[in-house]
């Protein structure tokens, strides 16, 4: 029986983008360890069958030398002890410490996740440039220079930055789509018959990265028009995350007149079963899920033109594309769905069946198995 240990950062994103993986592998029959901080689903993750590991003061973007310290001793304890066929490290910081442990611990394979490339790869300033090559370096000379190691990225932009920039044998890197979508927890439904209060879906953690600075913007122009429509934005905010905004803005904003802030939301379903639209002006993405979901339930898409979110929307077909950072072409694009029934209605159909016929969960996980050799 081969033993899989999943390290990511938090419980939740393990629950929300990963377990029907894990319980996959484990109808095959692989021993599943989960290795993470945990905050509300560790009974989620034990109930499944699998041991959970609590890891303690683990902060995905802030380094406190100590405290990262404390993390490297207990996760060469756990690994010892565990000693894992398989490594699955999710996501930057855990694909950088589970990596390094890895090299002095005896596991057979090491599969490294990247979700999308982050604040270090969106942001250009002379400190994320300076880390970006540092981290770069770990990755070329020392994580998947073994042959152990192999990388999946979630779309073909990722996939060529690997290639270009020569950080792994691309007989290493693998490109699978996503996280996949449960169609049938996200099945297609009409859109609500309500056209004087059209509803948007923001569905994000509140992150400027994520676009919501122009967005906010492109409301106050459609409001200045007289657009009418109703933004409902999703999502928590992420104070260990360097582009989060403030409860403040957020409070503000709702003052104003421009949003619905609704906070965290279990049943995603069911925000996009009432709502007309879903929009996402990120500035990169491994693959966003909410999106995938919104196209799964038959919703338009208004997202920009960058990695991860181009790989979900066929321009004119299942949603719009706009520039990044654009606001004058992110309020045109909203507009014109706001106003277009038929089309936004022919969009959704669209999207429903490209997710059928490309990013179901079945076929994400299919083939992650045969990463694992399963």
């Amino acid at each position: 029986m081969k033993k899989i240990l999943y390290f990511v950062v938090n419980d939740h994103y393990f629950c929300s983008h990963r377990l029907h993986l894990a319980k996959a592998a484990q109808a095959k029959g692989a021993d599943i360890v989960v290795v993470t901080t945990v905050f509300k689903h560790g009974e989620s993750i034990q109930k499944a069958g699998f041991k959970l590991i609590p890891l303690q003061s683990f902060h995905k973007s802030k380094v406190n030398l100590l405290k990262e310290a404390a993390v490297f001793k207990q996760l060469f304890s756990i690994f010892l002890k565990e000693q894992p066929d398989i490594l699955h490290n999710i996501g930057m910081k855990p694909i950088l410490y589970g990596g390094l442990v890895a090299k002095f611990t005896k596991v057979s394979k090491v599969v490294n996740l990247f979700p999308g490339l982050g604040f270090l790869f969106t942001h250009h300033t002379q400190k994320t440039r300076i880390s970006r090559k540092v981290v770069e370096f770990l990755f070329k000379k020392v994580l998947f220079k073994n042959e152990k190691s192999i990388v999946i990225v979630q779309n073909a932009d990722d996939q060529q930055y690997f290639q270009k920039t020569n950080l792994i044998d691309p007989k290493r890197l693998y490109l699978i789509r996503g996280s996949g979508v449960d169609t049938k927890a996200f099945p297609y439904s009409p859109e609500p018959k309500s056209p004087k209060e059209i509803r948007i879906a923001f569905v994000s953690r509140m992150l400027k990265d994520k676009g919501i600075l122009e967005l906010i913007e492109a409301i106050r122009l459609l409001k200045a028009k007289g657009v009418k429509a109703r933004f409902l934005f999703y999502g928590d905010i992420d104070p260990q995350n360097p582009s989060s905004v403030q409860s403040s803005d957020l409070e503000t904003w709702q003052k104003e007149g421009l949003i619905a802030y609704q906070g965290f939301c279990e049943d995603i379903h069911q925000v996009y079963r009432q709502a007309h639209l879903a929009v996402l002006p990120s500035y990169r993405e491994g693959l966003p899920k909410s999106l995938l979901e919104a196209a799964s339930c038959g919703r338009a898409i208004i997202a920009t033109d960058v990695p991860g979110c181009r790989e979900i929307v066929r321009p004119d077909i299942n949603g719009l594309l706009v520039p990044s950072q654009n606001v004058p072409q992110l309020a045109g694009a909203l507009e014109k769905l706001i106003e277009n029934e038929p089309l936004r209605q022919s969009m959704g159909k669209a999207g429903r069946l490209l997710v059928e016929e490309h990013f179901s969960i079945k076929n994400v996980v299919s083939e992650t198995l045969k990463c694992y050799g399963l």
